[in-house]
């Protein structure tokens, strides 16, 4: 196993790969997070990479996968060449003694296998198709949205779209995560994302009677894109202001050969609460599909971890706040043999 910090150091093209592979986005990441070390991880037999970002934190060296490892040309692995590169992975994280625990990626993208000696859970990715036209795209949506794009589209609302709007997205985004209680990014994130990728951001903002009702901000590559922000206001006065402006989103991305819009994640309604599931379901009215797969966490040290756990369930009396690594609603966890 080589460990290496660029796809340059063995030649590999980055742009056959996301962009979660790819030095700027590596370069905002370890700035960002000054404790963490970015790493990029390479099978020279399999020839398959897959990048990690590793965080030291008191007692523990959590893990945070960035992506699905992808084969020399930035392509998914089959199945089971994803599941003998996984497990041949752990071990080797266990054996050099890398870090504790490993956590999956963000929700814009899934493993197809189950490792061995995991906790593992279903979780969909949501997508929206845009190798199709313009108007079969469009006509998938449902019927409601295309009413009220319609009628949008007919009074005075616009859509402005460019990096130089961060300030305004920004304003609409914390105000959003505060009045629904979420953890949210710090500006100088973003705006590292946007001095380092500036040709892979976009900002997108739906302003109706002079006031910005939506705002949107999603990164991409070459082939896909992906919804990372947003924001909007509690009541907005025009129902079809933010279905407008990601319609808008999707042509934008359409004209410039984009494949796949990925939405996020999607978890099982049944055993989720009413708000995710109102999310989950504007995405997907939206005429966009699920890709089923999973997730895991793969325990690599139980005796820090679990120790680390409590730490965490202390924290959270003594505040009175909940502090988790992850949000498990939705989640049917099950350990693999």
């Amino acid at each position: 196993m080589l460990l290496i910090r660029s796809l340059n150091e063995v030649n590999a093209n980055q742009l056959l790969f996301p962009l979660f592979f790819h030095d700027d986005w590596l370069k905002t990441e370890g700035e960002i997070h000054e404790n963490a070390e970015i790493l990029i991880f390479f099978d020279k037999i399999l020839q398959v990479f897959v990048p990690l970002i590793i965080y030291k934190l008191r007692i523990l060296k959590k893990a945070d996968y960035l992506f699905v490892p992808l084969n020399f040309n930035g392509e998914e692995l089959s199945e089971k060449t994803e599941l003998l590169f996984l497990n041949k992975f752990h071990d080797y994280i266990k054996r050099e003694n890398i870090c504790d625990v490993i956590f999956p990626p963000s929700h814009y993208c899934n493993f197809k296998c189950i490792p061995n000696k995991v906790k593992y859970f279903k979780l969909g990715i949501i997508w929206i198709d845009l190798k199709s036209p313009v108007e079969e795209i469009f006509n998938k949506m449902s019927s409601n949205y295309r009413n009220e794009i319609r009628k949008a589209q007919k009074v005075n609302l616009h859509t402005l779209f460019g990096n130089e709007y961060l300030m305004q997205f920004y304003k609409l985004y914390e105000e959003t995560q505060i009045r629904n209680r979420l953890i949210y990014d710090p500006l100088c994130y973003l705006e590292k994302i946007t001095k380092y990728l500036p040709n892979n951001v976009l900002i997108g903002l739906s302003i109706y009677n002079k006031v910005i009702e939506n705002s949107i901000l999603n990164v991409f590559d070459r082939y896909n894109t992906y919804y990372l922000y947003s924001g909007s206001q509690k009541k907005n006065d025009l129902p079809g202001s933010n279905k407008l402006l990601l319609w808008e989103t999707i042509k934008y991305f359409k004209s410039i050969g984009i494949r796949k819009y990925i939405l996020g994640g999607y978890r099982n309604p049944q055993k989720t609460d009413l708000k995710h599931n109102g999310i989950q379901d504007f995405k997907l009215r939206f005429g966009a599909e699920i890709e089923q797969g999973y997730h895991f966490v793969k325990i690599i040290n139980p005796f820090k971890y679990y120790c680390f756990l409590i730490a965490l369930k202390c924290k959270s009396v003594i505040f009175m706040k909940e502090y988790s690594f992850m949000n498990k609603s939705g989640l049917e966890i099950k350990q693999s043999k």
